[in-house]
């Protein structure tokens, strides 16, 4: 059994990115600059596939990876991620001991956020109502699972789309709702930088309208009720801006702008 690192990144001018992450596994780097190029080459014994591409957005850069990947196992990556030494070895045991499990999420330790992230204390399967707290960065997958179930990332959510982040959330959704056995294990693999976000910009406007047109892409039917649960949880973060009852209102007109545009 294999571990392939899939990262998106950008603006790379070398290589020096898969020290900076502690790299020690194959992997697939798609680095979206100004340029096109593809370059293959050996890191610390491991076979590295460079692309550089003109094309923009995380969703992009994802699909892009993972439709090259030869993995048995995919990890997603963030360029801010630094690896700890043996995470291929981790990775792989915790398949081993959930034989029946298609994809595992994983703890990191953020530094310098203020966020509160869900933690993960023991081993357990993850269903459709919680899939949603891991982040693609915390996320390994079977390849031919992947691939089984047609799985891809929407270009609609994350970095450089329409909407500013959830491409992984409505990934892990597609995942769960397939049938695939999706499980959390309390084994950490990286440090992760929280300090900073290419998509985050505080609980503002665009947040709660972002926010509103992911929950209709999730699931149309329970859109409204999330929305009312996520505007009583988040607003008073920005109460002096937005009150409950604004923040409700772009949720529901991001939900209804997603479904009809659609």
């Amino acid at each position: 059994m294999t571990v392939q690192t899939l990262i998106p990144t950008m603006h790379q001018t070398d290589f020096s990115i898969l020290d900076k992450m502690n790299i020690q596994t194959d992997a697939i780097v798609v680095n979206q600059c100004d340029t096109f190029s593809k370059e293959v080459f050996e890191h610390r014994g491991r076979q590295i596939e460079f692309y550089s591409l003109p094309e923009r957005g995380i969703g992009q850069s994802r699909n892009f990876s993972l439709m090259r990947a030869s993995g048995d196992i995919v990890l997603f990556a963030d360029d801010d991620v630094r690896y700890y030494d043996g995470y291929e070895e981790m990775i792989i045991k915790a398949f081993e001991e959930n034989p029946d499990a298609d994809m595992i999420a994983f703890n990191l330790d953020f530094k310098g956020g203020t966020r509160k992230r869900t933690k993960i204390q023991k081993n357990k399967r993850i269903r459709w109502f919680n899939c949603g707290r891991y982040g693609a960065p915390r996320m390994a997958v079977k390849l031919e699972s992947a691939r089984r179930h047609n799985l891809c990332f929407s270009l609609l959510f994350g970095g450089g789309a329409r909407y500013s982040a959830g491409e992984d959330v409505i990934f892990a959704n597609q995942a769960v709702k397939s049938g695939m056995h999706f499980y959390a294990v309390p084994i950490t693999v990286a440090e992760i930088d929280d300090s900073t976000s290419t998509w985050f910009e505080g609980n503002n406007a665009k947040l709660f309208y972002d926010k509103g047109a992911l929950f209709a892409a999730i699931n149309p039917k329970t859109a409204v009720l999330r929305s009312i649960r996520f505007a009583i949880r988040y607003s008073n973060l920005c109460k002096e801006e937005l009150t409950v009852a604004d923040a409700f209102k772009l949720m529901l007109k991001g939900s209804s702008d997603f479904k009809n545009n659609r």
